[in-house]
């Protein structure tokens, strides 16, 4: 039976790991997310977050890869996954592919839905590579997606390099956690939730989400366990499971040995660093030129020097003769403009860090659609990677546990006989997948032209092409809905009926141009029966 020691001792080893990492990630995190939750230090609600940054290209960068990514990978106005299953003749069953359609449809309502909150938090999630998601399974509601930061949470893998181990160490108030678990939460908590002047005192807890290793019933026997426990305490307050793991952890590249992935962030940390420093050294170059220090001559001013706008400054008389001035500023011969230089090349190199001109010029409306294929295969070459890590860390995990509570919760129509056992699998079709496609598409294009200048030599050609099969994967290719394409079976029945309709009007035209034979034959045999003089029947006769 798990107990709160071992849920607190893994947790401790958990975070002694990543001690050193914690230090590297504040640093990344108060110049490109300052609102971010930190590592370290004490979060203080309401605490100025920009207090180091003086200029906002970073954080303005990774807001735009955010939203980039957003409309590449899971933008809500389109469809960006299909399900099939891992039999292609199974998907051309219409039967099969309707149901499949359907209940894609039924998970992006959920996905779109304000209820489920997952717009906003995936936009969360992008904005920092870092954060995780926990979906949360609520029987009889919708499900729930939320967004936990990396501060918050102490990961470990499994033998495949996959995160299936999760810590969460939180903060609640007194009355948030009792009225969640009641009197069960400890007594200290429970204590504190009774008493009106601390109701509102925060008490922080764990959340230890792991592969289940014993054996139990119901929810606790589940593959993945959830226990909660209250450090006030010291005493486990609830045990849980999931079917699936509920959280969501991506990374964007990760280096060999280590849990935790490196973002675009550390990529550009030193110039991001360098860029506040220069851009607070320009300032103070452009205060100085604007209003720059004075030379006061000695006990030549009488009280002190007033700098204000119509301010008075009151002199020896005899310091008003010849060309010098008792007051005078000192001409420094700052340049700011070389500083600006000087940033804007550190700028680029940050905004290069984040894919930043890609992006920008993936939206260019003036763009032709050549353009646009071009530019959008320099997008999918440079960040494939990436974006293909997103779907394996990401995506597909999300997709797998939404399907998996709609399921269990009656939330999808009865599957057909045909798929149950059968496993199903994702097909991304979001417009950074259908990008990933073009070069296919646009081969199926150039063959098909090739063949058709070939064809009008030899029409045999098109012996050697399956046209049926090319018309549907480029249908596939291009996300085309399966509604809009006939079951091959109904296609295979309409050209049957087709060919006994050709056939039946063959036959019709040969019967009615025999008939006319006939007809003409006859007609003639009379004609030139009638055209024998009499002698020659009677001779005939004879």
């Amino acid at each position: 039976m798990p107990n709160a020691e071992d849920t607190i001792k893994r947790y401790e080893a958990l975070a002694s790991s990543r001690a050193t990492l914690d230090s590297h990630l504040d640093q990344v995190r108060e110049l490109f997310y300052p609102s971010a939750l930190p590592f370290q230090q004490q979060d203080t609600k309401g605490a100025k977050v920009h207090e180091k940054v003086f200029d906002s290209t970073p954080e303005q960068a990774a807001e735009l890869l955010s939203a980039g990514l957003q409309s590449m990978l899971t933008n809500p106005a389109t469809k960006w996954f299909a399900l099939r299953t891992s039999d292609d003749d199974l998907d051309n069953d219409e039967e099969v592919s309707l149901w499949l359609e359907d209940t894609v449809d039924r998970m992006f309502a959920v996905f779109n839905s304000p209820r489920s909150n997952f717009a906003p938090n995936q936009h969360e999630l992008y904005m920092d590579l870092a954060c995780f998601q926990y979906i949360a399974d609520r029987p009889g509601n919708l499900p729930l997606f939320s967004t936990r930061p990396l501060a918050e949470n102490y990961l470990g893998e499994n033998e495949d390099g996959r995160v299936d181990t999760n810590i969460r160490k939180f903060k609640w108030t007194a009355r948030q956690a009792f009225g969640k678990w009641g009197p069960a939460v400890g007594e200290k908590v429970a204590k504190a939730a009774q008493d009106a002047k601390k109701q509102d005192q925060e008490f922080e807890f764990l959340h230890d989400v792991h592969p289940r290793t014993d054996e139990g019933k119901g929810r606790r026997g589940l593959p993945f366990a959830s226990l909660w426990v209250s450090l006030a305490d010291k005493k486990r307050i609830d045990e849980g499971g999931f079917h699936e793991f509920p959280y969501v952890c991506p990374r964007w590249v990760k280096r060999a040995g280590e849990v935790y992935g490196r973002g675009p962030g550390m990529k550009a940390l030193a110039d991001a660093r360098m860029l506040q420093r220069a851009m607070k050294v320009t300032i103070r170059g452009v205060e100085k030129i604007i209003d720059p220090p004075l030379i006061v001559a000695d006990d030549g001013v009488i009280a002190p020097v007033r700098v204000t706008p119509s301010g008075l400054n009151f002199v020896r008389w005899d310091m008003m003769s010849g060309s010098g001035s008792p007051i005078r500023p000192i001409e420094t011969g700052g340049r700011p403009d070389l500083g600006e230089d000087f940033m804007a090349s550190i700028r680029n190199r940050i905004e290069t860090a984040f894919y930043t001109p890609l992006l920008q010029f993936a939206r260019d409306p003036q763009m032709t659609a050549t353009q646009v294929i071009h530019i959008t295969e320099q997008v999918m070459q440079t960040m494939n990677p990436v974006l293909g890590r997103m779907q394996a860390e990401d995506l597909g995990p999300k997709i797998d546990r939404l399907f998996g509570i709609m399921l269990r919760g009656g939330m999808l129509a009865e599957p057909p006989e045909a798929v149950q056992g059968r496993e199903i699998r994702v097909e991304y079709v979001s417009p950074v997948a259908k990008a990933q496609r073009l070069g296919e598409v646009r081969a199926l294009s150039q063959h098909m032209e090739i063949a058709g200048g070939l064809a009008a030599v030899d029409p045999s050609v098109y012996d050697n092409l399956n046209l049926d099969e090319a018309f549907r994967d480029a249908a596939d290719l291009l996300g085309m809905s399966r509604r809009l394409l006939r079951d091959p079976k109904l296609v295979e029945q309409m050209r049957q009926a087709r060919r006994e309709a050709a056939d039946q009007q063959a036959q019709m035209e040969q019967a009615g141009s025999m008939a006319e034979a006939f007809k003409t034959g006859a007609q003639g045999a009379q004609a030139l029966n009638q055209a024998m003089s009499p002698q020659t029947q009677v001779a005939g006769n004879a």
